[in-house]
């Protein structure tokens, strides 16, 4: 059922029976009518431009009364200019950034050009100057831009560093020994300076194959030294400031494959993204946090990758391999059994894991060959080919890892660093996933959340028998397990390099006791169960075809969103071993049973699908645009959905059609379940949110399972 803050019952249902029209699975509409929706209990004001195709009576009689009523604001509506016709004249930062390209060109032009080797064996001499780049300047390992340059693909370039070396960093190398590559090769490019012009001057940027299997956290372009802002991430990256791109372009060309994103950032300033198509990433075509003065203007992005051949699994394997070399370099025979016991688990996990290598990359099966290796198959495989967390569009958040549950108004973490994005002229399709969740396991009096060392969970729920409470295990958790066994023996100040690992002796010896059971543990109020996670721990959120997050002054103009899926499945209800037989499907939030991280949301997120998604944003506007053929297998889809205290809104010019959930789930009528009863919504208003402006826009085709779960438009208190 819904949750308080997104009830069921809403102030406003706007038009519920038409749109659900004669079958629940379609709506139909066509003449347009405007209507002033007042929601005054939760401080929301929407104009609202609703086009009906239904011919019943009933449409008619609300045609005929909306027009009467309000029919003034037609024509004062009609030419009102939209964001779109004002950002050269209302935002003087829009022909600033449209114009760093030639700025940077006309210098590198005057200053010559310079091969990456010299550039790199000097970049201060070589600051300004045109760069040429080949596949052989990255064959060691990323090419990190740290002064003003105009930095020109030659080629198309695959990246694939130290392939011979099990694609690891040479931690001899001073370039890549600093820990912004803790985790090895984080991107194919930096770009860690202010004056920067990427051109890919028609080529193609991507992370090779192979590549893209054994480095599961990556992005083709870093717009700063590290992935993230200090004391955030898996690992420690760095312990000060991190360098980031300003007064930067990335432009004329393609971004391929990525295990993550195709361009990703913290802090940057003055960014144009112009004339790029994105294809193939898992995660986003584009993810900025804390940006400001943003312009991605004529963008492509074409599409997640739906040939992705692992789960999370495989990644949290690849994380983990150089934490357990680390801890029996370190403990060097001072505890043999632990030690053994590593040894063996890290053999077994190996050996699945080149399994994997083999079938995915020596015989070019799309992932694991279940017959041949079984066991692989189960830990690895990703038959459906869908990335199995979270995935976006284009995503833009304030300062910090965008992992945690939506911004909300009230939060003043990162207030103010994200602001004046435009997004212009672009086109998003094919936002696919298959969200899954992954139960964790918190110590309910230390806090500690049971994970390995780089924020791999301990996927508790799928390595205890649910009937018995007893320890069934696989492959990745005694390797996680024995590492944490190990690495408990030895000083304090060694066991600081073992980043997030936290796996209590009680779960251990649990592990490894025939008897034991996980149960009483729980019973006991030990430990509890913890869900709307991910393999990291990162709270659940679902598929968005465009996500704002806390940003001010953002501008989506001419922009059309199409094919934004989630095939996921509802949350897990089963009820683990030590829960009461209610709460696994009773809990609505951070504080009794969800993620502790997952703000004002309530219940399970990971099946839901938006659009355009505008969480805590003010002085949002969209204008002249399209989100077309929006779904959710298993929970809530919404065209655009506007929650958490977003303000001065505006949607004008816009068309919203084939929103769709699929589920005929419901329910017990008058429970509270954290599986939200599935909805279809073509415009959603939070509450204690405000859009003050929104006509000319069309809304059809909004279809659900269930007869009285389709809105055009939907006000929840």
């Amino acid at each position: 059922m819904a949750s308080p803050t997104d009830s069921d019952n809403p102030l406003f249902q706007h038009n519920s029976s038409v749109l659900s029209s004669q079958s629940p699975r379609r709506s139909r509409c066509v003449s347009v009518a405007i209507v002033l929706i007042s929601c005054a209990a939760v401080g929301v004001v929407v104009l609202l431009s609703q086009t009906l195709e239904d011919q019943s009576a009933e449409t008619q009689v609300l045609v005929s009364s909306w027009s009467s009523a309000l029919g003034n604001f037609t024509n004062a509506l009609a030419g009102t200019p939209t964001a779109c016709e004002q950002l050269s004249t209302a935002h003087p930062f829009y022909n600033t950034v449209t114009s760093l390209r030639s700025t940077i060109v006309t210098r590198a032009s005057q200053l010559g050009n310079v091969s990456c080797s010299d550039y790199k064996a000097n970049p201060n001499a070589h600051n300004g100057k045109q760069v040429l780049l080949y596949n052989s300047c990255l064959k060691n390992g990323t090419f990190r831009v740290i002064t003003g340059a105009h930095v020109q693909l030659q080629e198309d370039i695959s990246f694939n560093p130290q392939s011979h070396a099990d694609w690891r960093r040479n931690i001899s190398d001073p370039e890549y020994a600093g820990a912004a590559f803790r985790l090895d090769f984080f991107a194919a490019i930096t770009i860690e300076a202010a004056n920067v012009f990427l051109d890919l001057n028609g080529h193609t940027l991507e992370q090779h194959r192979a590549h893209r299997l054994q480095q599961r956290f990556y992005a083709n372009v870093e717009l700063a030294s590290a992935p993230f802002i200090t004391s955030q991430g898996p690992a420690q990256f760095s312990t000060a400031p991190i360098a980031v791109a300003t007064r930067c372009v990335v432009a004329d060309g393609k971004i391929g494959r990525s295990s993550h994103h195709g361009i990703h950032g913290n802090g940057n300033r003055d960014v144009l993204v112009e004339n790029v198509e994105f294809e193939d990433y898992e995660v986003a075509a584009i993810a900025l946090n804390g940006a400001a003065r943003v312009v991605v203007r004529q963008v492509n992005a074409a599409g997640t990758a739906t040939d992705v051949p692992v789960l999370g699994t495989y990644s949290n394997w690849r994380f983990l391999s150089p934490f357990i070399q680390n801890a029996l370099r370190l403990s060097n025979g001072a505890s043999p059994e632990k030690e053994a016991a590593l040894r063996n688990a890290s053999t077994v996990l190996g050996e699945l894991a080149g399994q994997v290598y083999s079938d995915v990359i020596e015989s070019g099966l799309q992932t694991v060959n279940r017959s041949a290796h079984p066991d692989a198959a189960a830990l690895f495989a990703n038959e459906a080919g869908l990335v199995d967390g979270n995935v976006y569009g284009l995503a833009f958040h304030t300062q910090g890892a965008a992992v945690d549950g939506f911004r909300h108004a009230d939060d003043d973490t990162g207030r103010g660093t994200s602001y004046d994005i435009v997004v212009h002229d672009t086109t998003v399709t094919a936002t696919k996933a298959s969200v899954h969740e992954v139960i964790a396991l918190r110590n309910r009096q230390t806090g500690v959340v049971q994970k390995g060392p780089a924020g791999d969970i301990l996927r508790i729920a799928e390595i205890v028998n649910i009937t018995t409470g007893e320890y069934t295990g696989h492959a990745l958790a005694n390797a996680q397990i024995a590492l944490a066994a190990l690495v408990e023996t030895l000083p304090a100040t060694l066991r600081r390099q073992f980043g997030t690992l936290g796996i209590d002796a009680a779960i251990a010896a649990w592990s490894g006791s025939g008897n034991a059971t996980l149960s009483s543990l729980v019973e006991n109020g030990t430990y509890e169960f913890l869900r709307n996670g991910d393999t990291m721990f990162h709270v659940n959120k679902g598929v968005i075809g465009i996500r704002l997050d806390g940003l001010q002054r953002a501008r989506i103009c001419q922009v059309t969103v199409n094919g934004v899926a989630n095939t996921g499945a509802a949350g897990d209800t089963r009820v683990l071993p030590g829960e009461n037989s209610t709460s696994a499907v009773l809990y609505q939030g951070a504080s009794d049973g969800g993620h502790p991280n997952q703000g004002r949301q309530s219940g399970y997120m990971g099946a839901d699908t938006r659009g355009i998604s505008l969480a805590a944003c003010s002085d949002a506007h969209i204008a002249r645009s399209a989100v077309m053929d929006v779904s959710s297998a298993e929970g809530w889809a919404h065209g655009v959905d506007w929650f958490n205290g977003s303000e001065r809104g505006k949607l004008v010019h816009t068309r919203i059609a084939n929103v769709r959930t699929l589920s005929a789930w419901r329910s017990v009528a008058g429970s509270a379940s954290a599986l939200r009863i599935p909805r279809a919504v073509g415009v959603h208003v939070g509450a204690a949110t405000e859009v003050l402006e929104s006509h000319s826009n069309v809304i059809s085709r909004i279809s659900a399972n269930i007869s009285d779960a389709a809105f055009g438009t939907l006000c929840t208190a």
